[in-house]
């Protein structure tokens, strides 16, 4: 399906609430993470951009944020569901995160994951 590609289930995917900004057009907009993993996030937004739009996504990480690029691979919008479960707001898929980067990501997501086992 739809998502097959955007969420490989081999990636580790975390529930993890976080404050993020879109950045698109030289314009920023509020969201939050819904859930991350190194391959892309789901952010929470009342107002997510278009398909296939190229977006940055700055993630608020601790020490410093993250700025990764991507793409929006679907959105979730009233009257357009893709999944029930998910809040409004748009699936995107990374793409050229640099290593030092990603490996930040692949950390925070791995350690939110420990939290839901323990």
């Amino acid at each position: 399906g739809y998502d097959s590609e955007m969420l490989r289930r081999s990636e580790m995917r975390a529930p993890l609430e976080l404050p993020a900004q879109v950045i698109q057009a030289g314009r920023s907009k509020e969201a939050r993470v819904y859930t991350l993993s190194s391959g892309g996030v789901y952010l929470d937004t009342q107002r997510p951009s278009m398909r296939n739009a190229a977006i940055s996504v700055e993630l608020d990480l601790w020490p410093s944020a993250v700025c990764a690029a991507g793409v929006v691979v679907y959105t979730s919008v009233p009257g357009n569901l893709c999944r029930a479960n998910l809040p409004h707001g748009m699936g995107v898929r990374f793409h050229g995160i640099p290593d030092v980067e990603l490996g930040r990501i692949r950390r925070v997501v791995a350690e939110a994951s420990l939290q839901l086992t323990l």
